[in-house]
């Protein structure tokens, strides 16, 4: 287990919502440096689409192609964060 405070914080959090019933936590997927990269993709993707959007009138594509380019790069971003929480989650069927 790791001695990152911030990483403990969020196991506890996540074993103590398990223990009431609420979710089930994959063990298996209790991966720090996982997590880690998670956050760090989380951070780069975040600026980089802040970058975009600020210079959004200085590209010489059609403004409309890149705003279309922005919102599905978002969307695959969600996505991301989605397949993140289940493989953490075991979602009862």
């Amino acid at each position: 287990m790791s001695l990152d405070p911030n990483y403990k914080a969020t196991f506890v959090i996540l074993n103590d919502i398990e223990s009431h019933g609420l979710i089930q936590f994959n063990k298996e997927y209790q991966d720090e440096e996982f997590l880690k990269n998670f956050i760090q993709f989380k951070r780069a993707f975040s600026h980089s689409i802040s970058e975009l959007v600020s210079k959004l009138d200085s590209f010489q594509t059609r403004q409309e192609e890149t705003i279309i380019f922005t919102i599905y790069s978002e969307l695959s971003f969600i996505n991301s964060h989605l397949d993140v929480i289940m493989n953490l989650m075991k979602i009862p069927h």
